[in-house]
């Protein structure tokens, strides 16, 4: 077909052809085998039935394999009691070391009878009992992740997660990540009511009704007030920004620090950090290789970026380059560096010259360590720094800041408060979005 498509073209004139590759067929029957007898023997297989990697706001979609692995197992051994766990993995700033990430484990699924029986016929039949369970699995999955069409849209869903509070104070990890799939659930729902039906709905006598996303709180989410608290939002985090800021810092510290107390902390803060600075600087010099794992992930970033078609920045596979040039790296870093001590101690008087070489190997790792926890604390002051300064520097700008947020809250938390959201896997509003309250204490405008 394309040496057909080659000629035709070359002789209208046409565009040149496009060039394509053809994937080879690879034999996929000693991987599945083994899953089957895993599976049989009482293992767990886990499972990325995306398929690859990416940095997107929502789920690609899934990969049959996971589908064909189940049914081909249960197929393959009938008492088999095979349970299908949906797992969402939650990172926070998932390309940094040390980061937070919540699993949020679903309900085990079994594989339908029926879905079974439509497998054994083989053929269409077999396709379509697949493509069905790969599609209760999608719904399985979709239940337990957060997806948004854009990143603007899940950055407002984290701002409200960050923001909102429950009538018993902050929310926990897993109450955070419940609250915002909800709530992710929720604006589809309105973004969907708001679209205007097409012309064979509106004819259909069939249409089903729109209902209505929320429950116990009174009328239809508004998709002009999500709207508006998007754009309050998007304007709230960009000023977080220009300033250097987090949330809890306004709160913490914009909003209820006097101007002399802040002035007396930045002034013991800044000296600080510069002795935190002087106590790094050896180990800083003796890390500057690390700083090629930097360079490398960020190099392997856009490449990847320029070789896939779903990723964005590809912040996905920087953790993984940095970690894999640092398995490398750090073990050659510390062989090298103490090769150098032991040469330097060859001019030394002995048994020194023999004991420098020894120290350096055995302290070398305590010392790499003591330098990344000097490091975090070095960090923390650091970011300390800015609404500190501020305060003394712009105590009017200050109030600004705080007052938006106070706004965003409290709009957000009406919401909530007249729409709460409901979980239709129990039938009733989430635990954690009524009712909310408002934070108590008024700040101190001092200063």
């Amino acid at each position: 077909g394309g040496s057909g498509g080659d000629e035709e073209a070359g002789a209208e004139g046409d565009d040149p052809p496009l060039p394509f590759v053809i994937t080879p067929h690879l034999d996929q029957s000693a991987m599945f085998g083994a899953v089957h007898a895993a599976l049989a023997a009482g293992q767990s297989v886990g499972i990325f039935p995306e398929g690859g990697s990416h940095d997107r706001a929502s789920l690609l979609p899934l990969k049959a394999g996971i589908a064909m692995m189940a049914l081909g197992a249960v197929a393959k051994h009938p008492h088999l009691r095979l349970k299908l766990v949906p797992v969402g993995l939650h990172y926070f700033s998932g390309h940094k070391f040390r980061s937070r990430v919540f699993l949020d484990i679903g309900e085990p699924l079994d594989v339908p009878p029926s879905l079974l029986q439509r497998y054994y016929e083989g053929g269409e039949a077999q396709k379509g009992a697949t493509a069905a369970l790969l599609s209760v699995v999608e719904t399985a999955l979709a239940a337990v992740t957060v997806s948004a069409p854009d990143y603007e849209t899940l950055e407002f869903f984290w701002t409200l997660r960050r923001l909102i509070k429950t009538g018993t104070g902050p929310m926990s990890l897993s109450q955070q990540v419940n609250f915002a799939r909800l709530f992710a659930a929720a604006h589809t729902r309105a973004v969907a009511e708001a679209e205007p039906p097409t012309d064979d709905d509106a004819g259909s006598p069939e249409a089903p009704p729109r209902t209505d996303v929320s429950e116990g709180g009174g009328g239809r989410l508004s998709l002009g007030t999500l709207t508006r608290l998007k754009a309050m939002a998007a304007e709230y985090n960009s000023t977080l920004k220009s300033f250097g800021l987090r949330d809890y810092q306004v709160v913490s510290v914009m909003a209820h620090m006097g101007r002399g107390r802040a002035a007396s902390l930045l002034a013991l803060r800044a000296l600080l950090l510069v002795v935190y600075a002087v106590c790094l600087a050896p180990a800083s010099v003796l890390g500057l290789p690390l700083l090629l794992a930097r360079g490398v992930a960020s190099l392997k970033a856009r490449q990847a970026v320029a070789k896939s078609s779903v990723k964005l920045k590809g912040t996905d596979v920087v953790a993984t380059w940095k970690l894999l040039v640092a398995l490398v790296l750090v073990p050659l870093m510390w062989c090298g560096y103490t090769a150098a001590a032991c040469i330097l101690g060859e001019a030394l008087p002995p048994p020194w010259s023999d004991e420098v070489c020894l120290l350096a190997f055995f302290f070398l790792p305590f010392l790499a360590y003591g330098a990344v926890l000097a490091g975090d604390r070095l960090l923390g002051v650091a970011r300390s720094l800015p609404p500190l300064l501020a305060v003394v520097l712009y105590p009017d700008y200050r109030w600004q800041i705080v007052d938006q947020r106070r706004a965003l809250l409290e709009a957000m938390q009406a919401l909530v408060d007249e729409h709460g959201w409901l979980d239709e896997e129990r039938g009733a509003p989430s635990p954690v979005a009524s009712p909310l309250q408002s934070p108590q204490t008024p700040p101190l405008r001092s200063g």
